[in-house]
């Protein structure tokens, strides 16, 4: 019936690192907060849990559609530091039960009127490493440097911007890969030394997490940065 009561969204990340999601609802009207920390479990001593929840249900305002994508938010890590691989957490994942058995809830559950109580069905895409993001650093001895991808999420069109500070004439090309490792757009970028953009028309890409990065015939590659496509 599309009325959904209440959210928990769990992440997961590693023990000991600075993490704060500051959070901007991607439906309006809609306001999430992380309302819970669980650390040092003695079930899950690698890991702290991240709730983030709904605060002003029940609500209509998320339109469920079968077989497409709802974007609920997006967040970014306030802390300033990349705490390493974010995850959604899987309820069957054994050592979830084994923290919820001993009475701390880091489930995912939607409760929507309708859905027989939980509407959480399972994990499509669960993870991303922010050591992956653009910005950074770049080690691998390519002559590409400061590459941006924006914005980010992306809709309609992704503008990438880099500088390549060698008069180097090789063959360098722009590769993007979908999260699967498929190969979804390639194109050789110009030669010789300056600031270069592209623009990318992404309004017909399925939505979901994709890996750019610059590549050339000798082995030398970037950093691969992410690109996020909602509709």
């Amino acid at each position: 019936m599309n009325k959904t009561g209440s959210a928990q969204i769990i992440l997961r990340v590693p023990a000991g690192v600075a993490f704060v999601p500051a959070i901007t609802s991607r439906i309006e009207g809609l306001v999430w907060a992380d309302n819970a920390y669980i650390e040092n479990l003695q079930q899950a001593p690698g890991y702290t849990f991240v709730a983030i929840a709904m605060v002003n249900g029940p609500t209509d305002k998320i339109n469920f559609s079968e077989g497409e994508v709802t974007p609920l938010f997006d967040f970014v890590n306030a802390a300033g530091e990349c705490p390493g691989l974010v995850e959604l957490t899987s309820n069957d994942d054994p050592l979830i039960r084994s923290v919820v058995a001993e009475g701390f809830n880091v489930t995912q559950h939607i409760a929507v009127l309708g859905a027989r109580g939980n509407a959480y069905a399972g994990i499509a895409t669960g993870a991303v490493d922010c050591g992956l993001v653009s910005g950074a650093p770049d080690n691998t001895g390519s002559d590409i440097e400061n590459i941006k991808v924006a914005p980010l999420p992306a809709d309609e069109q992704v503008t990438v911007t880099w500088n390549r500070v060698s008069d180097a004439t090789r063959d360098v090309e722009m590769a993007i890969h979908n999260i699967s490792g498929q190969l979804i757009w390639l194109q050789s970028i110009p030669a010789g030394k300056g600031e270069f953009t592209q623009n990318i028309m992404v309004k017909d890409w399925k939505p979901g997490l994709y890996h750019l990065v610059f590549q050339s015939a000798d082995g030398r590659h970037s950093v691969p940065h992410n690109l996020l496509i909602v509709h």
